[in-house]
């Protein structure tokens, strides 16, 4: 993984803890062919998220469709959210 790579998984994983201070984060896991992140939560969620793709602008996809869907990243009810498709 190089460093521009590390810098962005670093943002993505600090930007999401501010967005979803409530949300526990169990794991982290990229996938380098994907250049992907999956954020793992302790509810068993995984989130999908595309480092080539506006990290901000998926994070905040992501807290309005969890605002507008009444916190179901807490509810253990998904198992995957593909933020390139929200």
């Amino acid at each position: 993984m190089n460093e521009e790579t590390m810098k962005k998984i670093i943002y993505l994983r600090d930007n999401f803890k501010k967005a979803f201070q409530n949300k526990n984060i169990a794991k982290l896991v990229y996938f380098k062919t994907e250049n992907e992140l999956h954020i793992s939560l302790d509810t068993g969620s995984i989130i999908i998220f595309e480092l080539n793709d506006d990290l901000y602008r998926q994070i905040a996809l992501l807290k309005f469709y969890n605002d507008m869907n009444k916190d179901v990243l807490s509810s253990g009810e998904i198992y995957y959210v593909d933020v390139r498709i929200i």
